[in-house]
């Protein structure tokens, strides 16, 4: 994640969320700064004859006829739909992810079922017997014929 205005690296930095692009603090102040004092125009010279406004967000001069205004802020075009536009929906992400993750096994236990003990009769969870020569046996039958 980078600053749109200076394009340092904003990992381990503090920064603000406008849209969708990441300032850091300094261009985020630049950024408040210039809408509470917009740009004069050169001294000596009339504002009318400033013609080539440079875009609030990416600093680039725009062509005449392309700048778009919001809020009292000047944009070029493309910062303009980027505010604007709605974003992507994170669905396609998402399934992205998820192809890329590995299958995770989906195992399910009954553990309401249940099996007759072969030593005593009893009635036990399945997933409770001991197994012995492949037949179910309770814990206290199995551990009586082991020991």
């Amino acid at each position: 994640m980078h600053c749109k205005g200076c394009g340092r690296d904003l990992l381990e930095h503090e920064y603000k969320a406008v849209a969708h692009w990441y300032f850091c603090l300094e261009c985020f102040d630049a950024l408040l700064q210039e809408k509470r004092d917009p740009p004069s125009a050169a001294p000596g010279k009339p504002a009318a004859e400033d013609a080539h406004p440079k875009c609030i967000v990416c600093k680039k001069t725009i062509s005449e006829g392309t700048a778009r205004d919001l809020l009292g802020l000047t944009f070029c075009g493309h910062c303009y739909e980027g505010l604007v536009k709605r974003p992507k929906p994170r669905l396609r992400r998402e399934k992205e992810e998820q192809v890329l993750s590995p299958a995770v096994e989906q195992i399910r236990v009954d553990v309401s079922k249940t099996v007759e003990c072969q030593g005593c009769g009893r009635r036990i969870p399945a997933i409770g017997s001991k197994d012995i020569d492949g037949r179910p046996h309770c814990p206290d039958c199995f551990y009586a014929r082991k020991g």
